[in-house]
């Protein structure tokens, strides 16, 4: 099953192609969703656009590398100001920056997820969107349950679609920038640190890529127009940041510390993102006054509050999409 282009975009006709003789549907289902989703243009420049986080996060690193070697030198001033701006970090006066490096690594991976997140927003509305809606609006459900698809196969293929776009912006970036950064500096200190460090980046970007792509499959399914699924996104995305942000505006810092600090999507991502990568209790540990790395870090809520909220998220989405599939399904066997 296929699309094709000019003026019958978007209509479905029978594969040609032999049949296979695996038992595992799925991966034809996200091999057709990541070929038709680069084909446009927007998408494969918004994967280009991608970089720009990791491109950001060598540079950083480098710099630090740079700095280490050029301590009470007048170039340091400058480069003390780079670095304390971007990881918002004042390091200014720090003269062993070697004790620093783990925790400075993970804090400029902390600052390249907060970036990701723009395009993770973008990428999943352009890609996410559509994976189901289309399926709806072209009628192409009673196709593909058929045979020899069942509804857990159908939800695994589209989400695995919408998880692999949003891997290429935050998993695949990520151990690109580690990768370079190793290749060009000393790393962030031993290669057991080294090791610990990619493998919270893993955790870190399977999580973003979990969450974000049952979410969309859910909202995809709801309507076959994705004008309203964009829309929908969108909308829990930003809505509960504004509202965050107007809350903890309104009220005591202490007061939005507990789940009504929890409300903005965004920032339970960047709690558990910060906990994984162990920034908080890194620079915690440092000789360094808390007062000199405070905005680096997002309010000081209990992460599993947080994590607890998405994997609500992600649960319901999950029942919800599974609800509405096997609907889906049951009428089209029945047809």
């Amino acid at each position: 099953m296929t699309t094709i282009s000019g003026d019958r975009v978007n209509q479905y006709q029978r594969w040609q192609g032999a049949l296979g003789k695996s038992h595992w549907t799925w991966p034809a289902i996200v091999r057709n969703g990541i070929t038709l989703a680069l084909k446009h243009n927007k998408t494969r420049i918004v994967l280009l656009t991608g970089g720009i986080p990791a491109v950001t996060a060598v540079g950083v690193l480098y710099v630090l590398s740079l700095l280490e070697s050029l301590v009470g030198t007048d170039e340091a001033k400058g480069m003390y100001d780079l670095l304390s701006a971007m990881l918002r970090i004042n390091i200014h006066g720090v003269t062993r920056l070697v004790e620093f490096r783990d925790v400075l690594w993970r804090s400029t991976f902390l600052m390249m997820t907060g970036m990701q997140m723009f395009w993770v927003l973008i990428i999943v509305a352009r890609v996410g969107t559509p994976l189901i809606a289309n399926d709806l609006k072209h009628r192409a459900l009673p196709i593909y349950f058929s045979k020899p698809v069942t509804p857990a196969t159908y939800l695994l293929g589209k989400w695995a679609v919408a998880a692999s776009f949003v891997a290429l912006i935050t998993l695949v970036p990520s151990f690109a920038a580690f990768a370079v950064s190793l290749l060009l500096t000393d790393g962030p200190g031993t290669w057991g640190q080294a090791a610990r460090l990619a493998n919270d980046l893993i955790l870190t970007g399977m999580f973003v890529c979990v969450t974000s792509g049952t979410a969309i499959i859910a909202l995809s399914s709801i309507t076959s127009d994705q004008r309203y699924v964009t829309v929908g996104w969108v909308a829990i995305c930003l809505l509960p940041m504004f509202a965050q942000k107007i809350i903890n505006e309104s009220l005591p810092s202490n007061a939005t510390m507990g789940w009504i600090g929890c409300i903005s999507l965004r920032d339970d991502i960047f709690v558990v993102a910060e906990h994984l990568l162990h920034v908080r209790k890194g620079l915690a540990a440092t000789s360094l006054p808390a007062e000199r790395f405070a905005q680096a870090l997002t309010r000081p809520i209990d992460p599993a509050k947080a994590a607890t909220v998405l994997g609500v998220l992600t649960v319901s989405a999950i029942f919800f999409s599974w609800r509405r599939v096997v609907r889906f399904s049951r009428m089209a066997a029945a047809a």
